[in-house]
């Protein structure tokens, strides 16, 4: 007599679980098709590139100075003390790239978005090279200055609560290594800076990851590529 009344029951419940299967196989998902690009952020928000662990940076001249002020410094607090430095100028340089290429960049995270919308996440860290990536750019024609440092980062797509990754980059400074610059004297009461060589270094790795986010935007067809250049008018050939 029981058989009777639990058959409709599990029927019913069968019939509702096939009923959302179907559902969710009908809805259309968040992101945009694979064959199309994904709609344009409203933000790109730019996590800090903090140092990864075991990195040890290193800037001789912010060290004798962080030295000078505060006695009994170790140099485990001043390479803390540096990578802090370098991480907040790399950070500043990559926004400030971006939005001059045309992103719509800020310092945040998936915490700062708004509900019903979309945005770029921008995440990494930033290490200094070992001995052994110095000595294998050496060997290759690519010197190594006092500090070299890369940025390892990546991309993910957020919408509403929503997150899918897009692409990672690794960002390094290719250009030649230059002759140490003599830093400037803090002003007094004023925080110790990188010297002008380590600072512009940093700078250049921001920017080479800049440049790493920038073209994929473009391929995303979320900001437009520069005007060619125009061509240079022919010379007509001299008559003899």
């Amino acid at each position: 007599m029981s058989a009777p009344r639990t058959m409709p029951r599990v029927l019913r419940l069968a019939a509702g679980l096939a009923a959302a299967l179907i559902a969710g196989g009908c809805a259309k998902d968040w992101a945009a098709p694979q064959s199309g690009p994904l709609e344009r952020p409203s933000k790109v928000f730019v996590s800090a590139f903090d140092p990864a662990p075991g990195s040890q940076m290193s800037d001789p001249v912010l060290g004798a100075q962080l030295k000078r002020r505060m006695s009994g410094l170790t140099d485990q607090a001043v390479a803390i003390e540096t990578g802090q430095r370098v991480s907040a100028v790399f950070f500043s340089q990559l926004v400030a790239a971006l939005r001059s290429a045309g992103l719509p960049a800020e310092p945040g995270s998936a915490d700062n978005m708004r509900a019903n919308t979309n945005a770029v996440i921008v995440e990494g860290a930033i290490r200094s090279l070992n001995e052994d990536d110095l000595r294998q750019r050496r060997q290759s024609g690519f010197g190594a200055g006092r500090v070299r440092i890369v940025a390892e980062g990546k991309l993910l797509y957020r919408a509403d609560i929503e997150q899918k990754p897009l692409t990672s980059f690794t960002a390094e400074d290719q250009s030649a290594p230059r002759v140490p610059a003599r830093a400037a004297a803090p002003a007094a009461g004023a925080p110790e800076q990188l010297s002008p060589e380590v600072d512009a270094h940093v700078r250049r790795v921001a920017q080479a990851a800049a440049d790493r986010i920038v073209e994929y935007a473009r391929q995303q067809n979320w900001i437009k590529a520069p005007p060619a250049a125009p061509a240079a008018p022919a010379t007509p050939p001299r008559r003899r």
